[in-house]
Formats: structure tokens, C-alpha cells, sequence
């Protein structure tokens, strides 16, 4: 990829396509692969803890979308309400 881009004028090869190639194969090298197993983690052990709902709720939603998972899923609700447990 770095033989073709060094091919490309600045100018006259400005081509949006070619950034999106570039940004893709730069996450796809940089990326934290580890970021969807972390999620899940914490996810797992996530509490809610009186009163704090709108940070659990915030909480849980961000990690809902780090691991890719469909938040009207019935395994996403059953997480969501494994938080409210006091084991």
C-alpha cells in the first residue's frame, strides 16, 4: 500500500477513496485489539450502586456499543438487569 500512495500526486490524485483505504488499514494495524474483550469485562461486572442510575445507565450503554451488541437484544437486557442483582 505505501508503494502506491508514494505513486499518487498530492494534487491531482486527491481522491477521498484513497484516505478511506489509508484510515481503514491504519486501524485495522493500530487499532486496540483487545478493546471488544475489555468491554465485555467490564460489562460483566458492571453494578448499579443507589442513586447513581444515570451513570450506570451511561455506563452501560457505552460498553453496550464497544462490544458491538444490539441493545434491544433480550442477552443486552439481561445484562442491563444482572447489574441491579446484590450478589
Amino acid at each position: 500500500m505505501i508503494d502506491s500512495l508514494r505513486r499518487l500526486h498530492p494534487v491531482h490524485h486527491n481522491v477521498p477513496r484513497v484516505w478511506e483505504q489509508f484510515e481503514q488499514a491504519f486501524k485495522d494495524k493500530f487499532i486496540d485489539s483487545t478493546r471488544e474483550l475489555q468491554a465485555h469485562t467490564q460489562l460483566e461486572q458492571l453494578k448499579f450502586k443507589y442513586p447513581e442510575i444515570n451513570e450506570y445507565i451511561a455506563s452501560f450503554e457505552d460498553l453496550i456499543v464497544h462490544v458491538g451488541y444490539n441493545l434491544a437484544s433480550q442477552k443486552t437486557i439481561n445484562l442491563f438487569l444482572k447489574g441491579f442483582n446484590q450478589n
